[in-house]
């Protein structure tokens, strides 16, 4: 509905599967009323529903209530809260909300301190696919571990299927076994 432009019909096709407690659903729902798209739009009901998303562990739900708290509270109080929500998103990789914290002077290294290794090694997978040097080099120099023996080729075989060479680089550099790839 959404790549035919029937936003009505999108808006309640997400409605229903938000209901069902589907967070994508919840996410898009919220975005269509924060554009007023196939809705009139509604900021009150955006957030509220971009809350439960960002409440479930939607990453681009966290990113998403981060711009909208600052959007309405420019105040110290509502940069910190908004600072949170990032922090949120970038604990599972969400790149756009890892820039913001730079620009906010958070250090990205400690932006990981909460995950667990398989938390940060996901994020590296996914730092790796997008490009992020900055957070594969952090989370190397920092966690070391999360370059396991188990994680060492299909990190590698990413980097370079992103056709990534500083990345693929960097993890030769940093211990990962090319041996065995094909």
């Amino acid at each position: 509905a959404v790549r035919a432009r029937d936003f009505e019909l999108a808006t309640g096709i997400y409605a229903d599967l938000a209901r069902s407690g589907n967070v994508v659903a919840t996410y898009q729902l919220a975005s269509m009323y924060r554009a007023g798209r196939g809705v009139e739009r509604d900021l009150e009901a955006a957030t509220a529903w971009m809350l439960k998303a960002a409440d479930a562990g939607y990453a681009r739900a966290q990113y998403s209530m981060g711009q909208l708290v600052l959007d309405s509270d420019k105040s110290q109080e509502g940069r910190k809260k908004a600072r949170e929500w990032y922090e949120k998103a970038a604990r599972q990789g969400h790149t756009m909300a890892l820039e913001v914290l730079k620009t906010m002077n958070q250090p990205t290294e400690q932006i990981f301190s909460g995950n667990s290794a398989q938390q940060r090694a996901v994020v590296l997978s996914q730092a790796v696919r997008q490009g992020d040097v900055e957070v594969v080099n952090t989370l190397l120099e920092t966690y070391p571990e999360v370059l396991n023996e188990q994680r060492q080729r299909s990190i590698l075989v990413e980097a370079i299927a992103s056709q990534r060479a500083d990345i693929v680089d960097t993890l030769l550099k940093r211990g990962a076994d090319p041996n065995g790839i094909n």
